[in-house]
């Protein structure tokens, strides 16, 4: 099924999904932004956002803990990053000071190993794939196995 199918892609690409722990999320395009973060809630995750992210999620009436883009000071970003806080990002940048932010996230998600997904499609993929993945069976078998 498509979940499982997102979540082996996933792992085969070095991205793993977490069970749990901490969701930032950043994006420009706030259209349709709530339905995922309330999912991810109902998963179990905590949300940090930027600035104009958080405000949007609380005023949807999602609770979550406002974060400092990098040109904002410090503690921002990418410093959650460094310090292991932050579980997944979900991050869509609107103009050059955000990809600025952007390219400094990206570099640490890589170097951190933290799942990174730049659309609302991917999250929400990346929300199925969770939740199969806490309901259902983990394993990968070889093509050879189904024969």
């Amino acid at each position: 099924n498509f979940p499982m199918a997102f979540l082996k892609s996933q792992i085969s690409a070095n991205n793993p999904l977490p069970l749990k722990g901490k969701v930032l999320i950043t994006m420009w395009d706030k259209r349709g932004l709530e339905n995922v973060a309330r999912k991810f809630q109902k998963l179990g995750f905590e949300i940090y956002a930027t600035g104009g992210t958080s405000q949007y999620l609380k005023e949807h009436g999602i609770e979550n803990r406002k974060v400092k883009k990098v040109q904002e000071g410090r503690p921002n970003i990418v410093d959650y990053i460094k310090n292991r806080e932050i579980d997944l990002i979900i991050n869509s940048p609107a103009d050059i000071k955000s990809k600025e932010d952007s390219t400094a996230i990206r570099a640490n998600t890589i170097v951190y190993n933290i799942p990174y997904f730049t659309t609302l499609e991917a999250a929400k993929a990346a929300t199925l794939a969770i939740e199969a993945m806490k309901k259902g069976d983990k394993s990968v078998k070889p093509l050879q196995g189904f024969y």
